[in-house]
């Protein structure tokens, strides 16, 4: 996948590539006030293990952070919003998933979390 800038007149300021070998999707992207843009998506990797992601994008094109899950035979992330100090997203699991130091377990089918995350 890909996140790309443009100008008032549809000229391609910047793009980043995003992602990993397998198939990617990207849902969501929010831009703050000041430009700079966070995304939330999806990628399969060569091992075909299943991981979502945010990441922080400056106004200028450069990939600041991403926070990544584990790997999942599900796990998604969806929904994002901005607040005053935080990014804000939800998404889905199976099984188990990790999110930075919190290890979350399934109820049983597919289960929601949500977390908050520094801007």
């Amino acid at each position: 996948m890909f996140l790309a800038k443009a100008g008032p007149k549809g000229r391609v300021r910047w793009a980043i590539r995003l992602g990993d070998a397998g198939s990617d999707t990207g849902p969501e992207i929010e831009v703050a006030p000041d430009g700079t843009s966070y995304l939330t998506g999806t990628f399969v990797n060569a091992a075909n293990t299943r991981r979502a992601f945010v990441a922080k994008v400056s106004p200028n094109g450069q990939l600041l952070w991403t926070a990544e899950s584990s790997a999942s035979p599900f796990a998604t992330l969806g929904e994002l919003s901005l607040g005053p100090h935080s990014v804000n997203v939800l998404g889905r699991f199976i099984s188990t998933v990790t999110l930075g130091n919190f290890k979350l377990d399934s109820a049983g089918a597919t289960d929601f979390f949500l977390a908050r995350l520094p801007r």
